[in-house]
């Protein structure tokens, strides 16, 4: 009997190790734990979609209200007139001639939207040279010059202080040679490339520095040059009366960056001067930043 129980035990054990190695039976127990995995992360995944469709619910209501704006004060205006004339080399008035007359608005920065129109607007100018219009109680430029581009003229004035009653004279444009010294040693600055840029003045905006243009700031004439050999350079078209900003390009080779090297107030000539060719004369412009650091492109 005794022995019979042992046969039975032993068939049992038998059973359960066949059981236990087999490969099915493995499976069946990993079942339960992969339909868990699955569940966490469907569950994982409807959570995420659940804060997304709320985050997206909170963007829309957000962006829906009216964002605060600075109230806009009423914008003062004052009317002005004015006359364009054109005197020729020797200083006498000639037959007017197709005229653009442009003006330009010197805006602060106080973050209230202007009208396009009273920020930059061409006048148009009669046949006798009158023109008249609004504009508002900033300062600002008026810049004209024939349909040609011979003659030309930048006005700077103030509405502010009291009515306008305009004459511009536009004067012939010119050409001039002039030689680039270094401010310290007064040696020519030599083949040197570098930008002469008649820029719009503003007591709010910057004065177009690096060649980016910024807000409230209009070129009106801008020309890229490089020095020979002796620092002398040649420009065309100078507007009389004007003032060009000096900036020296940037030099790859030798990593120095561009800079402002200062103004060049562009005269007014006289008959004779125009007769001949026109020196500016040695401009002295401070020596070059230092030069950006090399980089090691194996360290990198």
């Amino acid at each position: 009997m005794v022995s019979r129980n042992k046969t039975v035990i032993n068939i049992k054990e038998n059973i359960m190790d066949n059981a236990t190695d087999n490969p099915n039976a493995k499976r069946k127990k990993r079942l339960p734990v992969l339909w868990v995995a699955i569940l966490c992360m469907a569950m994982l995944s409807l959570f995420l979609s659940i804060c997304t469709a709320i985050l997206a619910i909170l963007l829309f209501f957000v962006r829906s209200q009216p964002l605060e704006t600075i109230p806009s004060q009423p914008l003062e205006t004052i009317p002005f007139a004015g006359k364009v004339i054109i005197l020729n080399e020797k200083g006498m008035l000639i037959p007017h001639q197709p005229t653009i007359v442009t003006f330009f608005s010197h805006y602060p920065p106080d973050g209230v939207a202007r009208p396009s129109d009273l920020r930059k607007k061409d006048f148009p100018v009669g046949e006798s040279g009158e023109f008249n219009g609004v504009i508002p109680k900033f300062p600002a430029t008026f810049f004209a010059h024939t349909d040609d581009g011979k003659y030309a003229a930048i006005v700077q004035v103030e509405p502010e202080l009291s009515p306008i009653e305009l004459t511009i004279e536009l004067r012939p444009r010119y050409s001039a040679i002039g030689r680039l010294v270094d401010r310290d040693t007064n040696n020519p600055v030599a083949k040197r490339k570098f930008t002469l840029s008649c820029n719009q003045k503003s007591d709010f905006g910057a004065r177009f520095p690096l060649g980016r243009k910024y807000a409230l700031v209009e070129t009106f004439h801008s020309v890229d040059l490089e020095t020979d050999s002796t620092g002398l350079f040649t420009v065309d078209h100078l507007i009389p009366g004007a003032e060009y900003s000096i900036i020296i390009h940037n030099q790859p080779e030798t990593r120095f960056p561009a800079y402002l090297a200062g103004s060049l107030n562009v005269p007014f000539l006289s008959e004779k001067e125009y007769a001949q060719s026109y020196s500016l004369g040695d401009i002295s412009i401070p020596p070059a930043p230092e030069p950006a650091p090399a980089i090691d492109m194996k360290r990198l």
